[in-house]
């Protein structure tokens, strides 16, 4: 007989060995309980987003083990364990996320009603979208079939010579998960009401949240909104649609939470209404606005003080009534983006700033050499100005292009709290304290070699939460883009970056 012997060590790194393999079965065995409930091939599976990250994570912590164990260190086991279980509940489906809601509401809690909502339906989609592919050989046939308002799932799943095993599989595994078809393109509004989804499972969903999450669910379940250019809903469900997505974004300002998915929904409808792209008549036959659309308006006017929609209705109302419904000065300012900076403005309580003339018209295409002889004396009287308190009252509605000759200008001055007062807040790389206890660094003079310096108003940009334009500067005949200006919401101007180094266009 013989006798293998081991040291301590040597057992130690044996048995961390054993754990492991221990992990890879137990991560398999997970895998395959999930992908037998949603019936699909493993490439598919492995494609759903929160699965492919659960997949890297799980990778990533057994390759760092093996590693270790292969060098002779000691590995934590805690650690791994702990890893394995959040990686578990990352790869929780949308049916068990609803199955733990049902077992324990959250009705009283808005917060966490608002974070399961949007965590429930980014899954949804991650399985949605990733099954999209199944659906190729029958797309036509599924996209006719919700055009004129045919499709049945169940018959669907029965009809073998119909449809390919991978258009049923696909569809098994929504229904499964009480989930709806992806999006098809198509032309008809019955999609509005042809889902897979179960209307019974969403209000089970509905009464397990808090009322300011229902929105969440509203969207998911009757989008798209808008179809061919217009509101796909007539204006009273819209509305009723839009009050209920206010409800949510007061609600998750008084709780400061700021994951809510809804505030662009909710103004994209709000600029269909006032430009009268609707189901119904916008104008009557003298001009002003239709009886029904008015009604409309009056309706979000009457959200009141607390809501963003009812501070701006209520001013457009106003001002409407008093021209016989045919014209208001702030209706006539809230065109495209701007509807969206009015209600940012509106929530704050500060939508007398809101600048009626549009932003690309308040400034005027400017041009000047460098050094400025031309605004001497106006720099140097708004640099006395706005030294003596840093009112940015002082500043507001001044030209973008003058707001950055006085930035330059306190820069010869050696001003530097002066800078990073004219400095947009979430570009500064310090705070006031320590701009001031810290010996000034004179910046590089970048203008000093420019032949001239343009605003151009055409290059203003927006994404709807912020406005961004570069200047332009001509060095040797070459135009730059150097410097980068924010629009505040008080309507003052802010340097957000300059680049040093040369960048040519």
């Amino acid at each position: 007989m013989g006798s293998t012997y081991f040291t301590g060590e040597e057992w130690e790194l044996r048995s961390d060995r054993k754990y492991i393999d221990k992990l890879k079965k137990e991560y398999a065995k997970k895998v395959d309980e999930k992908k037998a409930i949603l019936g699909v091939s493993e490439d598919i599976f492995n494609q759903i987003p929160f699965i492919a990250d659960a997949n890297e994570q799980v990778n990533t912590m057994l390759v760092g083990l093996e590693n270790k164990n292969r060098e002779g260190g000691k590995i934590d086991r805690q650690l791994a364990d702990d890893k394995l279980l959040e990686v578990n509940e990352m790869m929780k489906l949308p049916s068990e996320l609803a199955d733990e809601l049902f077992a324990a509401p959250l009705v009283n809690d808005v917060e966490k009603s608002m974070m399961f909502a949007e965590h429930y339906l980014k899954k949804a989609d991650g399985i949605k979208y990733s099954l999209y592919e199944l659906f190729a050989d029958d797309y036509d046939k599924l996209q006719e079939s919700l055009a004129n308002g045919t499709f049945d799932a169940e018959v669907i799943l029965s009809q073998k010579d119909e449809y390919s095993e991978s258009t049923r599989s696909a569809i098994a595994a929504l229904i499964n998960q009480d989930l709806a078809l992806p999006q098809l393109p198509i032309t008809s509004t019955t999609q509005r009401t042809i889902r897979l989804m179960d209307s019974v499972f969403i209000g089970r969903l509905r009464a397990a949240l808090h009322e300011a999450a229902g929105s969440y669910l509203t969207q998911y379940e009757k989008e798209p909104f808008i179809m061919n250019e217009k509101l796909l809903y007539s204006l009273d469900e819209t509305i009723e649609i839009m009050e209920e997505m206010e409800k949510t974004l007061v609600a998750a300002r008084q709780n400061q939470w700021l994951g809510h998915v809804v505030e662009g929904t909710m103004i994209n409808l709000l600029e269909m209404i006032l430009q009268g792209r609707t189901i119904e008549e916008f104008k009557s036959s003298d001009g002003s606005i239709s009886e029904v659309h008015r009604n409309a308006w009056k309706q979000l006017a009457s959200l009141g003080p607390d809501s963003g929609l009812g501070v701006i209705m209520a001013k457009v109302v106003e001002e409407m009534e008093e021209s016989d419904w045919k014209r208001s000065e702030l209706y006539s300012s809230l065109d495209d983006w701007r509807v969206y900076e009015a209600y940012s403005l509106a929530v704050e309580g500060n939508l007398e700033h809101f600048g009626m003339k549009p932003l690309k018209e308040m400034y005027d295409d400017l041009t000047f050499r460098l050094p400025n002889d031309q605004f001497n004396v106006e720099i140097e009287n708004l640099f006395n100005e706005f030294s003596d308190a840093y009112d940015r009252d002082v500043l507001k509605n001044v030209h973008p292009l003058l707001i950055l000759d006085l930035y330059y200008y306190a820069n010869d001055k050696e001003d530097s709290v002066m800078m990073w007062h004219l400095t947009e807040p979430a570009s500064r790389e310090a705070s006031l304290d320590e701009y001031e206890t810290n010996d000034w660094v004179k910046e590089i003079a970048l203008l000093d070699v420019t032949d001239s310096i343009r605003y151009n108003p055409s290059l203003i940009m927006d994404d709807g939460h912020k406005v961004l334009v570069p200047i332009e500067f001509e060095r040797n005949g070459k135009m730059y883009y150097n410097v980068w200006m924010t629009y505040a919401k008080d309507q003052v101007w802010q340097v957000e970056k300059i680049v040093i180094e040369e960048g040519e266009l």
